[in-house]
Parts: C-alpha cells; sequence; structure tokens
C-alpha cells in the first residue's frame, strides 16, 4: 500500500478482524491537513465455488483509480482497468489451481456469477486465497440479509407426531441418516 496512515474500527488488530467504520469517519480525517487522499477498503469473508469445489476466501474491495493507494505495487494501471469491469476479480497466479480456475474463468462469490481477469505474483497469504476485486463487485458480493413480514405463522409439528421419534430409540446402519431430511 501507498498509504502511510490506516484507519480502523477502534480496538482492532488485524484486518481480517476488523469492523466497518462509521461513514463520517472519512469527514473527520479530510479535516486534517496533513491527509491528502482518503481511500476506502472492503474486506469480505466468502464463498467461492468454481467447478464441483467450494472454500473460503477473503475479498478485498478495492478503489481501481490509477493513482490508489491500495495494492500500489502490485497492481499496474491495466489490472486496475480490468478490475473496473463489472462482476471481475483478479487473483494470485499460485492460487489458481486451489480456486478451480483459469484466467477468463468464470466462479461464483456468495452465490454471484464473477469472472477472473487477470492472475498475479504476490498476492498469496496464509490462510484463505485473497480476491481483488473494485469496490463496487465487492459491494454486490457483500453478503446481505433479507427478511420479508410473515403473513401467518408456522403451524408447529402435533407432540404425537414427533414424539415416536424423540422417546423411542432407532438402531440404523452407517450412512442412513445422511439421506434424511433434517429438522432445524
Amino acid at each position: 500500500s501507498g498509504a502511510q496512515l490506516w484507519a480502523g474500527y477502534p480496538g482492532t488488530r488485524s484486518v481480517d478482524l476488523g469492523r466497518a467504520i462509521p461513514a463520517d469517519t472519512e469527514l473527520v480525517l479530510r479535516q486534517d491537513p496533513g491527509v491528502r487522499r482518503v481511500e476506502p477498503f472492503r474486506w469480505i469473508d466468502a464463498d467461492w465455488r468454481a467447478g464441483s469445489g467450494a472454500l473460503s476466501i477473503y475479498v478485498s474491495g478495492i478503489d481501481t483509480q490509477d493513482q490508489a493507494m491500495m495494492f500500489r505495487a502490485l497492481l499496474n494501471a491495466s489490472q486496475r482497468r480490468l478490475l473496473r469491469e463489472p462482476e471481475s476479480v483478479i487473483v494470485d497466479r499460485a492460487d489458481l489451481d486451489k480456486l478451480g480456475v483459469s484466467v477468463g474463468g468464470a466462479a461464483r462469490i456468495n452465490g454471484r456469477r464473477v469472472r477472473v481477469v487477470a492472475a498475479l505474483d504476490g498476492l498469496r497469504a496464509l490462510g484463505a486465497p485473497i480476491v481483488l476485486a473494485s469496490l463496487d463487485t465487492a459491494a454486490r458480493l457483500q453478503p446481505q440479509v433479507y427478511s420479508e413480514p410473515v403473513r401467518s405463522s408456522i403451524p408447529s409439528i402435533p407432540p404425537n407426531v414427533i414424539e415416536p421419534f424423540i422417546s423411542q430409540p432407532l438402531i440404523v446402519e452407517a450412512g442412513d441418516l445422511d439421506k434424511v431430511p433434517r429438522i432445524l
């Protein structure tokens, strides 16, 4: 990064443990005459799916302007331009096999389709692969909570129907329970 100062949630010890900071923090930072540029960053724990494989990843949502600070030494101007394409991501070359995708290939992050537009060296970290995306793409990849009003309650299961499954022991063969429905 080309940044000399990072602002984060109070008490945060590592970027992967960070929490969102209030939107007005940028206004406070800009009031300091020593601050020349403020740049947002989005960090998302995510689920990657490609082919028949799935794994946990981290998405780094970054500013894609040519003068951006985040990953300044790693990304060139043409790679930043590629990230401006909707739903495009960049991964570390060493993670391509683990991710089960090649440059130009598609995957799903948190259920949304993305396309790998480039692979580079030097992005790799300990733990889960890091996937670069624009701030806009990262915002769309952020898990969302959806709700709707409940019009009527879900009827409970009558006790006489469920009681035999609770009070009577049942012996099954290995693997038999893998195919049965679950009550959550």
